[in-house]
């Protein structure tokens, strides 16, 4: 069984906070130093590459990206039916890039769903800076932004049942702590509605989103069994 962590970023093809089409993955393999990287141009379909939320610009894409079928088969390449992927929202990533579990993986981890804080009767979802800074991650100076390496962290930090009920308490005290931390500050981008979960923030009126709607209950068989 091999292990490959995901990250992927969206650009907007629409003014709404559901129109999105990936344009940036990495993956890196568990024992591997290096991480692949892949752009990918939508060409017009693209109305803003939503810079301050995926680091990319027009030109950067333009010059780099490759086709879309282009880069699902580099991804393909990597994995095979019994790879686990590991990483954020992954029912999100693995139906954006239209890979098939028992095809092309054989299970994925997914960090959202496996660390929600419940805080009273509500459930709470932080994003994967927090997650990761509360976990003591310091980025480098040569990738400062980098999901990937936040994803590979915080992973290392939740090994076993027990430990994620540690990163669990931790991350319950920091939002004792700090409750306005985990809020995101922007809402719109280049005209684009870029509130996906919260209704009050929402520019589009397309519909709100539940965070566990892009979390598979059911992918978390690597944790459960203690491995």
């Amino acid at each position: 069984m091999t292990c490959v962590y995901l990250s992927v970023r969206y650009i907007a093809s629409g003014p709404g906070h559901l129109d999105r089409l990936p344009c940036m993955i990495r993956l890196k393999h568990k024992d591997t130093a290096t991480s692949k990287v892949i752009l990918i141009d939508w060409g017009t379909r693209m109305i803003s590459p939503l810079t301050p939320l995926t680091g990319l610009d027009v030109e950067t894409i333009r010059t780099h990206g490759t086709t879309f079928e282009n880069a699902v088969a580099t991804v393909r390449a990597e994995m095979t039916p019994e790879t686990v992927i590991v990483g954020m929202n992954m029912k999100r990533h693995v139906h954006a890039l239209h890979l098939c579990r028992n095809v092309h993986y054989g299970s994925y981890v997914d960090l959202t769903s496996l660390l929600k804080v419940k805080i009273g009767h509500r459930l709470h979802f932080l994003p994967l800076e927090v997650i990761a800074s509360v976990l003591g991650y310091e980025p480098k100076e040569t990738d400062a932004n980098s999901d990937l390496e936040m994803v590979q962290h915080v992973d290392t930090h939740c090994p076993t049942a027990a430990a994620i009920s540690v990163v669990l308490g931790r991350l319950k005290e920091h939002m004792h702590t700090n409750p306005k931390s985990h809020v995101p500050g922007i809402y719109s981008i280049d005209g684009v509605c870029t509130s996906a979960y919260n209704e009050r923030r929402c520019s589009c009126q397309q519909m709100t989103l539940n965070p566990l709607s892009f979390a598979h209950p059911t992918a978390q068989t690597r944790r459960a069994s203690g491995e």
